[in-house]
């Protein structure tokens, strides 16, 4: 016998609550910020690098980026740490973003 719901959706968010969650988190101005510049981590970073590494938040001035692999967390922090931090202030201002985190994570 199956059990009735009472018109509830059981594990599922209504279309309508997930938009206004959007649209409210995009009114938070460090929310913004992080949108900006995780679009410009598409601009900016390589293809290669992309595959491996993603922006998953500022915080305070530092933008932590998760990456999928050890190995490719040591190259980018030997070869490409200073470039990607250079372009990313050259765009936003050397006092917006003063050091870029790379952890390894999924």
């Amino acid at each position: 016998m199956r059990r009735k719901s009472k018109g509830k959706n059981i594990g599922f968010t209504p279309v309508n609550q997930v938009v206004k969650g959007v649209l409210k988190s995009l009114e938070n101005p460090q929310k913004q910020q992080e949108a900006y510049l995780f679009d410009l981590w598409n601009k900016l970073v390589d293809e290669k690098v992309r595959k491996h590494a993603s922006p998953k938040k500022l915080f305070g001035k530092k933008l932590y980026v998760r990456v999928d692999d050890p190995v490719w967390a040591h190259e980018l922090i030997l070869r490409y740490k200073n470039e990607i931090l250079t372009a990313f202030q050259k765009e936003v201002g050397k006092e917006n973003i003063v050091d870029i985190q790379f952890q390894v994570g999924r």
